[in-house]
């Protein structure tokens, strides 16, 4: 997905360069420039609770055995 979002970004910049319409641009722009920002820290704030979830299920089995 984060792939795609950066093609749609490049695409909608080139389309802005080119003088394209502003519904062309914008619908390219858009998803593009969101996808781009909220997709990694997405992912960097799921990994991060998933790293706490997994040192607290290895801190209580090794208080438990």
């Amino acid at each position: 997905m984060i792939i795609g979002m950066v093609g749609c970004l490049l695409a909608g910049v080139y389309a802005l360069v080119d003088n394209q319409p502003w519904s062309i641009y914008y619908g390219l722009l858009l998803p593009g420039v969101i996808g781009t920002i909220i997709l990694p820290s997405g992912f960097y704030f799921t990994r991060r609770q998933y790293t706490a979830s997994e040192m607290r299920k290895i801190d209580s089995a090794t208080l438990a055995g």
